[in-house]
């Protein structure tokens, strides 16, 4: 429990950050980051998203430092947002791996499938056709299983760019898998009943 001189510490701390004193908020950051960082860590078992969740806490801390003076107790709306924003970023993940798994799934067809050859050559061809950072950065990643991080360094841009690159390439060559197979179907269907 807090005694009431910690909280007129941290209510004035809030204060300070709040008319954009820096060195206020590097205070904050030094006394809250590494017990964030480890509290996240428990939730998302990566010390990678770790660190990329407390880095964002604080930058939105920064960005938002005007509502700071209505914060009744801090540490606890500290945990609070970081454990709102783990969890975005965890569902994030989640809805991403799941949408890969549903591609690859698509893409994995039962032996004797007619279409399986026409799949991957779709894949492929989507793929190929990818704009240029699309394409390198989707090679590496799911290709050649580098982190985003490892992505990043080695294209020499932001984790969030090589993030956005994956995502649309990702959704491109669902959607091109998802168009080859459709016009499959539909010539089969024609064929069938023309």
């Amino acid at each position: 429990m807090y005694s009431h001189n910690e909280r007129l510490v941290e209510t004035e701390l809030f204060a300070q950050i709040a008319r954009g004193n820096e060195k206020a908020f590097a205070q904050l950051m030094y006394e809250f980051s590494d017990v964030l960082g480890v509290y996240i860590f428990r939730l998302t078992h990566s010390r990678e998203m770790a660190e990329e969740i407390v880095q964002d806490v604080f930058l939105k801390i920064w960005q938002n430092r005007e509502s700071l003076p209505n914060v009744g107790n801090i540490k606890a709306w500290l945990f609070v947002v970081s454990r709102n924003r783990a969890i975005s970023v965890l569902r994030k993940v989640i809805n991403e791996r799941l949408n890969y798994a549903k591609m690859v799934n698509s893409l994995t067809l039962v032996e004797g499938d007619d279409d399986m050859e026409e799949r991957y050559k779709a894949m492929e061809n989507a793929i190929e056709s990818l704009p240029p950072q699309q394409k390198r950065a989707y090679i590496l990643n799911r290709r050649e299983g580098f982190s985003y991080n490892e992505v990043a360094k080695q294209m020499g841009l932001s984790k969030e760019t090589v993030k956005k690159h994956l995502q649309h390439a990702t959704h491109f060559i669902a959607s091109k898998v998802k168009q080859t197979t459709i016009a499959g179907w539909l010539i089969c269907f024609m064929k069938i009943f023309f």
